[in-house]
Formats: structure tokens, sequence, C-alpha cells
């Protein structure tokens, strides 16, 4: 990693999307994804942003999701980054 940094000011970015279920609701599919997305904040090494959550709330609602035999499933993806000290 050392050698592919640039003037020091290089970020590793990685985006990660997936499925999340819940037997619970929709609601408690994004708590999930949060409670991921705050450990890693928490964590210090990393900085998280969800991109889009199993619910995303607010005036342009996209919700794409299944149901399963009693089971919410819904789509999320999160941006993660990383500063590459020297």
């Amino acid at each position: 990693v050392p050698k592919a940094l640039i003037d020091g000011r290089s970020q590793l970015v990685v985006n990660v999307s997936g499925t999340v279920s819940s037997e619970v609701s929709y609601r408690d599919a994004t708590a999930q994804v949060m409670t991921f997305v705050e450990g890693l904040n928490n964590s210090g090494d990393y900085q998280v942003t969800p991109v889009s959550l199993p619910i995303n709330v607010g005036s342009n609602i996209n919700v794409a999701t299944t149901v399963d035999g009693g089971a919410a499933r819904g789509g999320f993806a999160v941006e993660i980054r990383k500063e590459l000290a020297q």
C-alpha cells in the first residue's frame, strides 16, 4: 500500500452492497445496516456513508424489496473510506 500513495492524500474506497433480512420490518432491516455503519465509524479507522438503505426516508423514496416466508429483505449499499498514511 505505501507505494500506492500519491502525495500523501490517497484513500482506500470500498463500495459494499448487499441484502439484509428482518423477520420484524423494513425499519429493523435499516437499523441493522445503520448498526454496521456506526460500528465501523466508531472504530476510528473508517468513514462509512450509507448510499442506499432498505427504506430510504425522503421525498424521492425508492424501495426494492422481496418478501419471502414472512421475512422482509431489502437492498443496501455503503461506501467505506480509509485514509492511507505514509
